[in-house]
């Protein structure tokens, strides 16, 4: 995933649907990530 968006700040500053492009990110765990982030 960071290789993807090149920094923790880029990833924590993603949508879920940013998220869910990365390979091996469904729609269910690109929430989950998001959810982390912005409690």
């Amino acid at each position: 995933m960071l290789a993807h968006f090149r920094s923790i700040d880029y990833l924590r500053l993603a949508t879920p649907e940013q998220l869910s492009e990365v390979p091996g990110i469904g729609p269910r765990l690109a929430q989950q990530i998001y959810d982390y982030f912005h409690p």
